[in-house]
């Protein structure tokens, strides 16, 4: 019932029901771990049933450091995707600017 009714519980647009399912399908792969079964694919199915709480369930679990620490680390992503971007055009520019100008079509 674990494997094979409660994963299309994470599917549901129901939040109640996507934390049913998560809890269940931790559950059910901790105490897989717990036997020495195959524990790194057990693992692996752990990590996605986590997805399934949202924040308004792990903020008071993990405290809003947690939180504050997530939002920083995602604004220091997004500056270097930024500048990421940024060199990734530059050689494009000084190209078309070695080129002459703007490319023209053949």
């Amino acid at each position: 019932v674990v494997e094979l009714g409660l994963p299309w519980l994470l599917l549901m647009p129901f939040a109640w029901a996507q934390r049913l399912g998560g809890a269940c399908q931790a559950l059910f792969q901790l105490i897989l771990i717990a036997s020495g079964n195959l524990s790194f694919l057990n693992w692996l199915t752990v990590t996605n049933a986590l997805a399934s709480f949202d924040d308004a369930l792990l903020r008071p679990l993990l405290g809003d450091a947690a939180f504050r620490a997530g939002r920083r680390a995602q604004r220091a992503y997004e500056a270097h995707r930024a500048r990421l971007g940024l060199l990734l055009l530059l050689p494009a520019l000084a190209t078309t600017a070695a080129a002459g100008g703007a490319p023209t079509a053949a």
